[in-house]
């Protein structure tokens, strides 16, 4: 074989392997995306950097194109992927669900589906009984604050998501009584609505997230406050200089951290970035949560060292998700980043955590 024809089966090789992106085409040279609205309904703000975004998207397009194809041939047969090795299915899941796939793949790994199929009627029985009014309140009153930057959750949209939201959200506080309502809940609820096809599918959904994927009273917070007393120890190991940074300017981790781990991200990441990390939490559950956090972090680490007194680390802070809209860099980044995270050792922090609150 030609020394030329070994080097392009080689580069195709890495290529494929690492989802590296072909050279621009006609077809993608031609992509400009100026809308003022993401494909997920969410408006971009006035200083939406679109020249960056465009650079991303012109390379991002044909990752997209083999990833349709290959989601597509994977899951030809039905779902097909009971069939599938763990390890190709992670690998596969870790390079992006196609958006179609993407409910019926979640559906899939959370065993969702199965609690779905083995409990049909179920949700709209819960959602006609009986309610709780203090219940109902507070999921009407956090409703209207929503996604105030989404199109699908406008007041004045027609045919909008914010009686499905109350409706997901108020079946599954009266069917999970312990967990009942909790804010931050709306936010999650609501993402699950933008991916699945009905309203059961994102019940089914939202249940398995809180009852099976995220640790037990998470949104009780004692959850919450636990894993956040994990990410600090980590971060005394990995990051002792921004930890301490943090302390010597006041900031407490606790209520910095609080909203990330309760709503998942949600207000942190960009939309489709968003989505490519909760494909790996459906999958591999929450130990993917710190490798968010700490890949923020990390990302993050020189800017915020320069800060010089709290306002200005606030500031920086409140932009650490500004620049994780290529998607594909940035879930790459989550395996790499923050090396070795196995979810014994998470496991292991969480239980040193509850048993030294107790």
């Amino acid at each position: 074989m030609a020394t030329s024809e070994v080097a392009l089966k080689l580069r195709k090789k890495v290529r494929d392997r690492h989802e590296m992106p072909e050279e621009a085409t006609e077809e993608t040279e031609d992509l400009w995306d100026t809308k003022k609205v993401c494909p997920y309904g969410f408006q971009r703000p006035d200083d939406f950097d679109y020249v960056a975004y465009n650079r991303f998207l012109r390379h991002y397009a044909p990752i997209l194109k083999r990833r349709e194809k290959k989601w597509a041939s994977l899951l030809k047969h039905g779902f097909g992927l009971e069939l599938v090795t763990r390890k190709k299915l992670r690998r596969y899941i870790r390079k992006g669900i196609s958006k179609e796939y993407r409910c019926r793949v979640w559906l899939s790994v959370s065993g969702a589906l199965k609690r779905m199929e083995s409990n049909r009627g179920l949700y709209q029985t819960v959602l006609k009984g009986e309610r709780d009014a203090a219940v109902v309140e507070a999921i009407k009153m956090d409703i209207r604050r929503t996604f105030p930057d989404n199109v699908r959750f406008a007041h004045d949209t027609k045919g909008n998501l914010l009686g499905s939201l109350e409706n997901v959200l108020t079946a599954y506080a009266h069917y999970n009584k312990k967990v009942g309502y909790c804010q931050g809940l709306n936010f999650v609820a609501g993402m699950l609505l933008l991916v699945a096809e009905t309203e059961e599918e994102a019940f089914w959904l939202l249940l398995v997230l809180v009852e099976k994927i995220l640790p037990e009273n998470y949104y009780n917070l004692r959850g919450v406050w636990i894993d956040i007393g994990v990410l600090k120890t980590i971060m005394e190991e990995r990051l002792p200089l921004l930890l301490n940074h943090f302390d010597a300017n006041g900031i407490d981790l606790n209520i910095v951290a609080a909203r990330w781990f309760i709503c998942l991200f949600v207000d942190v990441l960009h939309a489709e970035t968003l989505l490519r990390v909760w494909d790996c939490l459906f999958n591999e559950g929450s130990v993917i949560l710190f490798r968010v956090a700490l890949t923020l972090l990390i990302q993050s680490e020189k800017e915020i060292l320069a800060c010089e007194d709290l306002n200005e680390i606030l500031t920086a802070y409140k932009k650490i998700g500004n620049k994780t809209f290529d998607c594909h860099a940035f879930t790459l980044s989550l395996f790499q980043l923050p090396e070795k995270l196995k979810r014994k050792q998470i496991d292991l922090a969480r239980k040193r955590q509850s048993d030294s609150a107790t």
